[in-house]
């Protein structure tokens, strides 16, 4: 069975026989009387290889506990498992390589919105553009009052096709005016974050066709027996600065090109579309991923 190295950690030597591993989400402690043992793992599966090869170096009794404890910990990972989240980047690439841009014409006739931080929004901006999608308007986050402001301007300056909102954490106070916003201007919109080693993708609404926001998270809250929405409500805003996670570099660049993925499936070839009234969640740590439909809700006063 091939291993390779999680690319979402840190190694470091703290002393001449400890350890520590940083995840984006644990720190993990390892005692070790061979510390060179550590440090050839590290290097060794970079690119993928059997514990089979590796044991040519040293004994079998030397590094299976080590070895076993490092998988548990998802330091080293399975490469199939790798495979199955780079397997939608790749069928991003070959579908993108496929796209015949000059057949495209209407392609800068839509406007998006993309709002999010400065990562994110950069990230999304290029994918977007490689693709062929030049008529974008980029708006940075700023985490007040001020920005439900400009947003509403924009929107009602701008002929706004589709409303995406990428970043890391979900704003529920900001979501839920774009949700009503977007309703009340015809506009269809997308919402994408991570949450804890999730990254979650869609869904994409639109007005007067599929459930809305407001449906998918009454839907959640009913199922943890909130009785209160808007102390909920609040409750998420206070801790949105708490849940923020400073994710590898990767999660972006991959949630990114599968959003853009969908956003051209949505224009150009729309039974394609996997995120219409379904969102797309990622388990980023053990790469498995899941599609979960979004149903109306009856007590919606939004969208029922």
């Amino acid at each position: 069975m091939n291993y390779i190295l999680n690319k979402f950690i840190s190694v470091r030597v703290i002393e001449d026989n400890r350890i520590i591993i940083k995840t984006p989400l644990d720190v993990i402690e390892i005692k070790t009387e061979n510390i060179d043992i550590i440090v050839d793992i590290t290097n060794f599966f970079k690119l993928g290889a059997t514990k089979e090869q590796f044991t040519k170096k040293y004994n079998y009794e030397d590094i299976n506990e080590l070895f076993t404890k490092l998988v548990d910990k998802k330091v080293l990972i399975e490469q199939i498992e790798v495979d199955t989240i780079n397997s939608d980047v790749y069928e991003f690439m070959q579908q993108f390589a496929k796209i015949n841009h000059d057949n495209i014409f209407n392609v800068n006739e839509i406007k998006l919105l993309i709002l999010g931080s400065s990562l994110t929004v950069n990230f999304l901006n290029e994918d977007l553009r490689e693709i062929g999608f030049n008529n974008i308007i980029n708006f940075e986050l700023k985490y007040n009052t001020n920005d439900l402001e400009d947003i509403s301007r924009i929107i009602e300056n701008n002929k706004i096709d589709l409303v995406i909102c990428y970043d890391s954490v979900f704003n529920i106070n900001l979501c839920k005016f774009i949700n009503k916003k977007c309703l009340e201007n015809n506009i269809s919109f997308l919402f994408s974050h991570f949450k804890n080693l999730y990254a979650i993708i869609g869904p994409i609404i639109m007005p007067h066709e599929t459930p809305c926001l407001n449906c998918l998270e009454l839907r959640k809250i009913n199922n943890y027996e909130f009785i209160d929405l808007e102390k909920y409500y609040m409750k998420e805003y206070y801790n949105i600065n708490n849940q923020r996670i400073l994710y590898p570099t990767f999660f972006y660049k991959i949630t990114s090109k599968l959003i853009s993925l969908e956003i051209f499936k949505f224009y150009f070839a729309d039974e394609s579309c996997n995120l219409i009234g379904k969102e797309l969640e990622i388990d980023l740590k053990n790469y498995k991923t899941n599609y979960n439909r979004i149903l109306y809700n009856p007590q919606c006063q939004i969208c029922s």
